[in-house]
């Protein structure tokens, strides 16, 4: 019995000592990436053009994506998901550590938690592409101003404005160390994210205001994408915007002779045979509707939309409210006079 568990232990013996524990990740590999955020966004975070008004929803994104690709295909070699964030004199970052071989490769980074902003082909960084879905099918519906269109038009793509996305790209080169490195950009600068998105101020001067319970607001012409490593508009994509529109202030003076919003885009599209309208559908307070259209092509090229991103509608848009219907409305239906009717009832 002793002989055999002898033998036991010889035969164990080799195996126990061929075996190497290797951890699963090598320091080498390893690197620190740190990316810092410009959040200094026209109309979202400053520069609004009036702070009485409803300021648009914003918040610090929650999670930035990382990604290493092959500087020739583009093709993703490693990435990771940046959490952790701080702040210190450079302003607000996101820290974490990403695996990677050693080598030289093309870093691109956004925020990974946007609403409306999608990213497709995100796994070859020169094909990723930013972009937002069309509206649902029942807010299409609603729209007064695209009943009786022919189905032999061309469809219209009518998408949700962005959320801001911000975006960093660089060129990295990863070297053989024993060691955590720290990943820097070929001149030593920090890495630092901007928004490839703009955010827009619209105003419009309204007569009729006191029979209008809602407001959307269509403005075509717009780039429904945007290549995020070299960002630049995909102008093969035309888009519609939809946004609805808000009233002026409670106890303002604008409260009933404007409607405004804050949209964000991808961009304007650049050819000027591309006319740009703003369309308006207004609801009256007794269920009857109200389109206007406006070309506001010539609004981009004022000093206002250069300089803060405003498009200020000067002249009135007239809503020719029709007459209530003889019953009061949906709100206040009439009820015409009761007559006696006698009949037999059987039980």
């Amino acid at each position: 019995m002793k002989k055999c568990n002898f033998l036991l232990l010889l035969l164990v013996l080799p195996l126990v000592f061929s075996c190497q524990f290797r951890p699963l990740e090598e320091m080498s590999n390893t690197h620190y990436v740190r990316v810092y955020l410009d959040e200094r966004l026209l109309n979202l975070t400053e520069g609004f053009y009036n702070e009485e008004f409803l300021r648009p929803n914003y918040r610090t994104p929650q999670v930035m994506h990382v990604v290493l690709a092959d500087p020739q295909s583009g093709d993703v070699v490693a990435d990771r998901y940046l959490r952790n964030q701080g702040s210190d004199q450079f302003g607000h970052y996101f820290d974490g550590y990403i695996i990677c071989e050693p080598g030289e490769w093309d870093m691109l980074v956004w925020n990974f938690d946007t609403e409306t902003t999608q990213i497709r082909d995100e796994r070859n960084i020169f094909a990723s592409r930013a972009y937002t879905n069309e509206i649902a099918s029942h807010l299409r519906a609603g729209l007064p101003s695209r009943f009786g269109i022919s189905k032999t038009d061309a469809p219209e793509k009518i998408v949700y404005d962005p959320d801001p996305l911000f975006v960093a790209q660089s060129r990295v080169n990863l070297p053989y160390s024993d060691s955590i490195d720290t990943l820097k950009s070929p001149d030593g600068s920090r890495f630092i994210a901007r928004s490839i998105t703009e955010t827009w101020f619209l105003q419009v001067k309204v007569k009729g205001m006191d029979y209008v319970t809602s407001a959307v607001s269509l403005l075509a012409g717009m780039a429904g994408s945007k290549w995020m490593w070299n960002p630049k508009m995909n102008e093969a994509d035309p888009v519609t915007l939809y946004f609805e529109m808000n009233r002026g202030p409670e106890n303002a003076v604008e409260r009933n002779t404007i409607v405004y919003a804050t949209f964000s885009t991808f961009g304007r599209l650049p050819d000027v045979t591309n006319e740009l309208h703003v369309t308006f559908d207004f609801i009256t307070t007794y269920g009857t509707t109200y389109s206007e259209t406006l070309d506001i092509s010539v609004k981009f090229d004022e000093d206002d939309a250069l300089e803060h991103q405003w498009i200020l509608l000067d002249k009135d848009t007239v809503i020719e409210i029709p007459d209530p219907p003889k019953s009061g409305g949906g709100f206040n239906p009439g009820v015409g006079a009761w007559d006696d009717i006698n009949t037999d009832l059987i039980i």
